[in-house]
């Protein structure tokens, strides 16, 4: 009797060790944050830029500090698709609109590619209309100072706040877009700066 009431723990055991593995792999499957991974992010730069497919994933990693601590974040879109002409000189763009970004923006900051070319996502961390209105100047300034100078109006820039503007990450970037739809496409970036008034 004492034989099996033993096989009968032992096998509870080890049931439950093979039941906190998969937990625990499912667990840092799912809430890990993503590494970086693009190659043009040397040491000593401000931010990490991340593939279009984290985008979802670090809205909601957002969404929900800012209903834990209480606080709200900006989402960006820069659209400079009007800058290239073909595939060959997108690339070389992207790499000089990315270095504007990457100097102006936080290191708890997020720049993510989106799924076009010419588009790049940023996350304003603790970030309310205020302070955005504020780095986006910068991004502006920045932009003016390369060499974008005559090709500004070129340049889109629209943001919304969560939690003013929408509450989910789909509500966000549908929002998102639709601030770059109606915004009037002869504006220079610096009219897309002072979307907040």
């Amino acid at each position: 009797m004492e034989n099996i009431f033993n096989f009968v723990i032992i096998t509870l055991l080890a049931v439950n060790l093979i039941f906190l593995v998969v937990i625990l792999k499912n667990f840092r499957k799912n809430f890990s944050i993503p590494k970086n991974v693009s190659n043009e992010n040397p040491k000593g730069e401000n931010s990490q830029i991340y593939v279009h497919a984290h985008l979802n994933h670090l809205l909601n990693v957002e969404i929900e500090k800012a209903e834990r601590y209480q606080f709200g974040f900006t989402y960006v879109l820069v659209d400079f698709a009007r800058l290239f002409s073909s595939q060959e000189n997108y690339h070389e763009i992207k790499k000089i609109v990315l270095s504007v970004l990457k100097r102006t923006v936080r290191i708890v900051d997020f720049v993510i590619e989106g799924e076009k070319p010419g588009e790049l996502f940023i996350l304003l961390t603790e970030t309310d209309e205020q302070a955005a209105k504020l780095v986006i100047e910068r991004i502006v300034k920045n932009f003016e100072k390369s060499i974008f100078n005559k090709n500004i109006q070129n340049i889109r820039i629209a943001s919304v706040n969560y939690p003013a503007d929408a509450t989910s990450a789909d509500l966000l970037t549908e929002y998102l877009y639709s601030v770059i739809i109606e915004t009037d496409e002869k504006r220079s970036v610096r009219a897309y700066g002072n979307l907040f008034e």
